[in-house]
């Protein structure tokens, strides 16, 4: 009876385990399509077709080392997009920002999330998470694009 109980027990561990991890997720999903990020974002990239990073959005990427992240998390990335066989640049846009923001709980940005913390005003501008992986996710999808151009070339044909 006690091997049985103990069994039991170990699966509903398992079971809370599980919730707690879609827990967050489902937390990391509401907050990220919640956040109205263009209100504040604006002043970091031009809103040209596509949109870029401007010079000051460049120096947040480079004072925060977030180049640095995005490509010590390259393959894993890239992975990641080759999986989703994008229909045009605007989803790839998309889901990079939603990875790189999904990306943040993990270690490799324990040292960005530190500094946001300590130091979180560049230049004038208050800088946080949800502004740095939208950034990042512009860097991500221009060197994603830098291998796979004609994903832009078949938009621009439609």
């Amino acid at each position: 009876m006690e091997e049985r109980f103990n069994s039991l027990e170990s699966k509903l561990d398992k079971v809370l385990s599980t919730l707690d991890d879609l827990s967050n997720k489902v937390n990391d999903m509401w907050e990220f399509n919640n956040m109205d990020i263009n209100k504040e974002f604006w002043p970091l990239t031009k809103s040209n077709s596509p949109i870029t990073i401007n010079a000051l959005g460049q120096s947040i990427l480079d004072q925060y080392e977030c180049k640095m992240i995005v490509e010590a998390l390259r393959s894993e990335l890239f992975a990641q997009l080759e999986s989703q066989n994008f229909k045009s640049p605007y989803d790839l846009q998309e889901y990079c920002e939603r990875v790189l923001y999904y990306q943040s709980r993990t270690d490799v940005f324990l040292p960005l999330k530190n500094k946001i913390y300590f130091d979180p005003i560049w230049e004038g501008q208050r800088i946080d998470l949800k502004k740095i992986t939208t950034l990042m996710g512009l860097y991500l999808r221009d060197e994603y694009l830098k291998v796979h151009p004609e994903l832009e070339k078949e938009a621009q044909a439609v």
